[in-house]
């Protein structure tokens, strides 16, 4: 495509899953639940139920934080474009590539996905909870989620418009 240098643009901001957020509340209770068994240091068994209820609980808790925590990076280069999120990346070429739009996100006209359409044949990514994600229904990759890039989206659009070239289409195409 052109010849753009390598840019990396950090997302500011993340957007937890309901699932996570009911499961962070629950360790969050679990874990007052704990502490507050520990403080009123009833009779051992009781101790020891609260110490193993804090002990199942941390782990949990831990893990979810960094989740939450884990701010996505987009790497945009003239060969390609890289998604990053908790030490998963996938990356696409744009020789792969059919075309690349911004698809707005489930009937909200502010909020928009970096949609990228694969070549017939292409690898897809694989199953997780994190960008990119095959999307049947579009036929087409959610490669990330624009929003989170916060203030810096106005520069990474113009960015991969410049990578990707005659790939870029301000209309996605219709899905299947």
């Amino acid at each position: 495509m052109n010849a753009t240098p390598s840019k990396t643009f950090k997302a500011t901001a993340t957007r937890p899953l309901p699932g996570t957020l009911i499961t962070a509340g629950i360790c969050a209770a679990s874990l007052l639940t704990a502490v507050a068994v520990l403080l009123a240091q009833g009779p051992p068994p009781i101790l020891l139920a609260g110490l193993a209820l804090f002990a199942f609980s941390l782990w949990p808790a831990i893990s979810l934080l960094k989740q939450v925590l884990a701010f996505p990076k987009l790497q945009v280069d003239q060969t390609g474009m890289t998604v990053s999120a908790q030490s998963h990346e996938w990356r696409i070429l744009w020789q792969h590539v059919t075309q690349v739009a911004v698809v707005p996100m489930d009937g909200l006209s502010n909020h928009g996905w970096l949609v990228v359409w694969p070549k017939e044949g292409s690898a897809k990514p694989p199953p997780r909870r994190h960008f990119p994600e095959w999307h049947p229904d579009l036929a087409a990759i959610k490669f990330c989620d624009l929003d989170l890039l916060g203030a810096s989206r106005p520069e990474a659009l113009e960015t991969i418009k410049n990578a990707a070239g005659p790939l870029w289409t301000e209309t996605p195409p219709p899905t299947p």
